[in-house]
């Protein structure tokens, strides 16, 4: 544990890693903007997602293993003018020794990158969220294989309760390294995991820090049952009712097993549907949690989407799911 302030500024933003301070409240950013109440994060239908659900966790991710490979971008760190006291400073650090004079020369410095890399993410995780407001469909389009997913909308107070965070990405306009010193590494944790390209403004993006005592899993660097352990350190769990809300995308069902009943309600057959299983193990989970359920809805007339609140009820023994908007009437997607 450190215990002193470290602080990186960067656009016009302070990151700072205060070790004075109780471990939640370890890393904080000067002028932050209002956080929002709830946070959002978005999920194709895969059983490793459903499971998730399931188990009420979050995975905190390492950066290698988030889908964009400029975020948490490793390189953005500048290590060109790195010296024998810094390179001993991550020495301590690093079960290994570091031959100092293979990683002095110009032509090893992105090794040197990639050992510093590893040290700063191999205790914590990236949890990337974005404001439930935000209902931007490029979202549902890039996380959720084209709208056949579902979101999960999350209470910011629960999730304070176990990350450090919330702390909004900043989207910058043109990328520039940062040169490395040992005076602000820990504050290079929240840094990294906060500078975006504005590129990817429209997700309105805000991160959590999971910080772990042990050793999580690192992509590419971890197998077999180390694998396994290593994963289970990344996953979240959260406080009972952490969850508000469950969207699904408005893919989510196939239209041809969608009829329309005498009482307006739209009936899907869940057996006839790709990915029937896991489909039948989300709505079961969030009928029997009671859990507040919506469905990503097209509004035609103002050329957007819109998540619209579900009186619904799911039959497990016929495998059968009946909504309807509590607002709105559905029409079938053709």
């Amino acid at each position: 544990m450190i215990n002193f302030i470290q602080k990186i500024i960067y656009n016009n933003r302070t990151y700072i890693c205060d070790g004075s301070e109780k471990n939640l409240d370890m890393f904080r950013i000067e002028e932050q903007t209002i956080e929002p109440e709830s946070f959002t994060k978005y999920y194709s239908i895969k059983d490793y997602n459903i499971e998730a659900l399931l188990n009420n966790y979050i995975y905190a991710s390492h950066p290698k293993g988030l889908n964009n490979p400029f975020d948490c971008y490793s390189k953005l760190i500048d290590t060109s003018e790195i010296t024998e006291n810094e390179i001993d400073y991550i020495e301590k650090r690093l079960p290994i020794i570091i031959p100092r004079d293979y990683y002095l020369n110009q032509n090893h410095r992105e090794e040197f990158i990639e050992i510093l890399y590893e040290l700063l993410f191999k205790n914590c995780g990236v949890i990337s969220l974005t404001d439930s407001k935000n209902q931007n469909p490029s979202l549902w389009k890039n996380h959720t294989n084209n709208h056949k997913g579902f979101s999960v909308s999350f209470f910011g107070t629960s999730l304070k309760e176990i990350a450090m965070g919330p702390f909004k990405v900043d989207y910058v306009e043109t990328l520039e390294k940062l040169k490395y010193e040992s005076k602000y590494f820990n504050a290079l944790i929240l840094w990294l995991t906060c500078v975006k390209s504005k590129f990817w403004s429209n997700e309105e993006e805000w991160r959590f820090i999971y910080p772990c005592k042990d050793t999580m899993y690192i992509p590419k660097k971890h197998y077999g049952s180390e694998e396994e352990i290593t994963k289970q350190n990344r996953k979240l769990y959260l406080p009972k009712n952490a969850i508000k809300e469950v969207t699904l995308g408005f893919y989510f069902f196939d239209s041809e097993n969608m009829t329309k009943n005498n009482r307006n309600e739209i009936v899907v057959d869940l057996s006839k549907e790709k990915d029937s299983e896991l489909k039948i193990k989300l709505l079961n989970y969030v009928y029997n949690n009671n859990i507040p359920l919506s469905i990503s809805v097209l509004m035609t007339s103002e050329f957007k989407f819109h998540s619209s609140l579900l009186d619904y009820e799911f039959n497990n023994d016929t495998e059968t799911f009946k909504f309807k908007e509590q607002t709105h009437n559905i029409l079938l997607k053709s």
